[in-house]
């Protein structure tokens, strides 16, 4: 059996396109947030200006992570990563002991031998045919790479054509990890928002399988190993090896799917999907498993699978005897040579490796077949208060993973921790870390519902605390500052509280917008609202939606979005407030407070004395609805509206056309502060 590859070091790195675009620093700032260890900064042809507006562009927190290919004495001055030297001029390069990470490109397996003992990271290229440069081809023998490459004591990084399709054959082959550029930006010289982050889920999602039996509560087999695996953030497949008849409490009986409908699953998967792990549950014979893990080996030889030997149910149905499995100990011990981890309960374990096995021998045999041992504990009839799972790996000891024992029965335990793992091992986690942090997920898990199923705890009654959001600011279209732009500049000045406005732009473009403001607040613990349409507030998943009195009733809207989403309306009126209360809005603006440009129908002009009158009236009759006023309003007049009795002010223009974006909306802020 082929060595298996370990991608629980592999690092995905980006280079950004050559020429500056709009929302560029905002994409990439989303991205960083999503995960993205390393971007290089590399525009040939671009000034120092540019170089440094990308830079303070990048949020501090994040700048760290960037590698700049020219003006060097820029990570110094905003404590960047490192620089990076194109091969020419790595040749007169000297200076290594100045920065603290230094890569450098390269186009052959000899000159990465050949490079000083400083050098942090090297680029290899062309890998693959170029996604944005036709005609571009790659220049390498993979067999020769894959026997080269582990012996090179370099992190070396495949650079060209890289993409979803081809990343994990990069790690196959022995890189450290894999630079992107146009599997990750495409091929427009204007990416947007939505391809590049689409792109990032499709390369950063591993796939994983998982073969095992259908039970219909959902509670273990296929289904409940796709749930557990996905809300971890792998994709997974499902391959049936039966129909089981049972609830949650007990199993009676299986319809067994045979060796070849198995296989003909695997095969329409792995013919258009490169998958690196699988999980194997609930089969009909050891026969049957060797016969599936060998055909797995030849489809997928870089395959790393995952048994979860099911010997009974909880209820007492029993699928293999203990005595059958001790008859069968040859077909066992192929088995064990063709698997990476398997993980029996510890009755199981009993069965399998016999009664009172030490652990000196199990973990004989763990290096013997050269395959992880992990025996869960949670089946153990001791008094600890702990529930205790024990892993003997390849060449290692004993390792034990501990939490407190629930006093809840679950349905599936067993199932959820062995595809949680894979799921763990998949997005790049080492084996210890991958088993702690699955324990840890069906411990949690444990706790959040009643019964013997896994509920997907949901609060429909999410509430947002107005009391500490003043300032709204609303998005208006700038010649230099896009939306995007302007939702970012308006998070990093502290604004908790985003209305998404876009009045000429379509559904399918404010749609746009809305995904990636979305993504910013979020990345920045802010609430976007969407203006105007409830149906992209949905598609995005924005926070909420704000109403004019013109577009579709509170009610109506509160019906689609359910209780966990923002609702604001638009007001005029005392009237106007009341009729939103009784409709269940969460807070209303009331103006406009003095002519605004940024509106083109205007209800009367309410000023001070009309906000104050509003204010009164909601106090004489208990109403508390949180207030923004709106319309017009300056820096100067937040601190007299605050005063007046109005919550809060909802901004455009003032901080927009400032010049000042964060010193504007600090001014603002510390008037509604001295008001409260």
């Amino acid at each position: 059996m082929s060595e298996k590859i370990d991608i629980s070091k592999k690092k995905i790195v980006a280079i950004t396109l050559p020429h500056c675009f709009e929302d560029e620093t905002v994409i990439c700032n989303s991205l960083f947030a999503r995960g993205l260890e390393r971007l290089h900064l590399r525009k040939p042809d671009s000034s120092e200006e540019v170089y440094e507006e990308f830079i303070g562009r990048i949020e501090p927190r994040y700048r760290a992570r960037l590698v700049i290919h020219n003006y060097f004495y820029l990570a110094e001055k905003y404590r960047l990563q490192g620089i990076h030297l194109s091969g020419s001029l790595y040749r007169s390069f000297r200076d290594f002991d100045k920065y603290r990470f230094v890569s450098v490109s390269c186009h052959s397996v000899e000159e990465i031998e050949e490079l000083h003992p400083q050098v942090s990271e090297c680029f290899l290229s062309p890998i693959f045919d170029s996604i944005t440069k036709e005609g571009y081809r790659g220049a390498f023998d993979y067999r020769l790479l894959e026997e080269r490459l582990p012996r090179i004591d370099k992190h070396i990084v495949a650079l060209g054509g890289i993409s979803a399709d081809n990343i994990y054959s990069t790690f196959a082959l022995g890189f450290a990890g894999a630079a992107l550029m146009g599997g990750l930006w495409g091929k427009n010289a204007t990416p947007t928002f939505d391809e590049v982050m689409s792109n990032w889920q499709s390369i950063t999602t591993p796939l994983v399988m998982s073969i095992a039996g259908f039970d219909p509560s959902s509670g273990a087999g296929v289904s409940a190993d796709i749930k557990t695996t996905e809300s971890i953030g792998a994709y997974c497949f499902g391959v049936n090896t039966g129909n089981t008849v049972q609830n949650q409490y007990e199993l009676t009986d299986v319809e067994w799917l045979g060796a070849e409908q198995i296989k003909r699953q695997i095969d329409a998967i792995v013919s258009r999907n490169t998958i690196h792990y699988v999980k194997i549950g609930i089969i009909e014979s050891l026969e049957v498993l060797l016969e599936i893990c060998d055909y797995l080996c030849r489809k997928l030889p870089d395959v790393r699978i995952c048994w979860d030997p099911i010997l009974g149910s909880s209820s007492g149905f029993v699928l293999h005897g203990s005595e059958s499995i001790l008859m069968q100990q040859s077909l066992l011990s192929d088995i064990l040579n063709k698997i990476y981890l398997i993980t029996p309960n510890y009755d199981e374990a009993q069965t399998i490796f016999g009664n009172g096995c030490s652990d000196e021998e199990i973990q004989r045999l763990a290096d013997l077949h050269r395959v992880n041992i992990l025996i869960k504990g949670g089946h153990r009839g001791d008094e600890s208060p702990f529930v205790c799972d024990s892993l003997y790996s390849v060449g290692g000891q004993r390792s034990d993973f501990r939490v407190l024992r629930s006093a809840q029965r679950k349905h599936g335990t067993g199932c959820r921790l062995s595809s949680a793992i894979v799921a763990y091992l998949a997005k790049g986690f080492t084996l210890r870390q991958a088993v702690s942090r699955g324990q840890l997920y069906v411990a949690a898990n444990i706790k959040k519902s009643r019964g013997m199923l896994f509920l997907n705890a949901k609060n429909d009654y999410n509430t947002y605390d107005f009391d500490s959001i003043r300032l709204m600011y609303i998005t208006h279209p700038h010649p230099t500052l896009s939306i995007c732009r302007q939702v970012e500049l308006a998070c990093r000045a502290g604004i908790k509280l985003v209305q998404l406005r876009a009045k000429d732009s379509g559904e399918a473009e404010l749609l746009e917008y809305a995904r990636a403001a979305v993504d910013i607040c979020h990345r920045h613990d802010a609430l976007l609202i969407v203006n105007d349409s409830v149906d992209v507030c949905l598609q995005a998943g924005a926070d909420g939606v704000h109403l004019g009195k013109e577009d579709e009733a509170v009610d109506r809207a509160r019906q689609r979005l359910g209780n966990d989403k923002i609702i604001g309306a638009t007001c005029n009126t005392f009237a106007d407030v009341q009729h939103a209360y009784r409709m269940g809005a969460d807070y209303v603006g009331i103006g406009p407070f003095r002519h605004t440009t940024t509106k083109q129908r205007l209800s009367p002009i309410l000023g001070i004395d009309g906000l104050a009158a509003i204010a009164r009236q909601m106090k004489a009759h208990g109403m508390y609805l949180p207030t923004y006023a709106i319309g017009g309003i300056t820096a100067v007049d937040a601190g007299s509206i605050a005063e007046c009795g109005i919550h809060g002010v909802a901004i455009s223009s003032a901080i927009l056309c400032s010049n000042d974006f964060e010193g504007c909306t600090k001014k603002i802020l510390n008037a509604l502060s001295d008001n409260q």
